[in-house]
């Protein structure tokens, strides 16, 4: 659901504009979901 969201933001803003920008938020969003994942693995065990 959150990805779905993310993606229509993205597709609103202007890929020649933004892409930097854009793609540095999706490699950030990537690192913070990979941690938690990691986490969530830890408390599950």
């Amino acid at each position: 659901m959150m990805s779905a969201k993310f993606a229509h933001f993205t597709a609103k803003v202007p890929t020649s504009h933004r892409g930097s920008m854009v793609t540095t938020t999706l490699q950030m969003l990537t690192r913070t979901t990979r941690i938690i994942t990691a986490i969530i693995l830890v408390i599950i065990r």
